[in-house]
């Protein structure tokens, strides 16, 4: 019976201890706490605005920071209280026709936004990577059940966008 309870608590213990879940990694950049984002810069070339739609440097950096917000591995906050800088420029903004109609109407769209990043230690100003065309995209139907505007696909690129901006500031690769 004695070595039945010592089964039992140490089943318990095992399993106890080993069900811990975090969202917390353990970050590339030693002692790096915070991060700062400032206003992403627009470098779209004038002969690209045909498809750029305004307002999209504040959307692409309010996205980027609510992800790293809701990630939770890096605290946002001003430059001057930062440990971390990520600056973003807007690169390209397109869309492409993906699929058409029996008449050869677009009848979908892939839009891309592309973006170069660059991760600074704000201490020391030593750059820990640059990404020259980094993107995020999202398919969508311009007509039938399925149609969107094009608002509503860029803000699902920009989500696509945000998304892997915040993994690649967390996470080594």
């Amino acid at each position: 019976m004695n070595i039945l309870k010592r089964a039992v608590f140490l089943a318990f213990l095992v399993i106890w201890t080993g069900c811990g879940y975090t969202n917390k990694i353990v970050l590339p950049y030693e002692g790096a706490k915070t991060i700062a984002i400032p206003m992403f810069r627009n470098s779209i070339p004038p002969e690209s605005m045909l498809t750029y739609i305004a307002g999209l440097e504040p959307g692409v950096t309010q996205a980027v920071i609510d992800e790293l917000v809701r990630d939770g591995n890096l605290k946002v906050v001003d430059e001057k209280n930062a440990d971390l800088i990520l600056k973003g420029e807007l690169a390209r903004f397109e869309q492409e026709g993906f699929r058409f109609n029996l008449y050869e109407q677009v009848a979908q769209y892939r839009l891309f936004i592309v973006v170069r990043l660059e991760l600074i230690d704000a201490r020391t100003k030593k750059v820990y990577w640059k990404e020259k065309n980094f993107t995020g995209e999202t398919d969508y139907f311009i007509q039938g059940p399925r149609a969107i505007s094009q608002e509503q696909a860029t803000e699902k690129a920009i989500a696509d966008l945000a998304e892997k901006i915040a993994n690649r500031v967390v996470e080594e690769w």
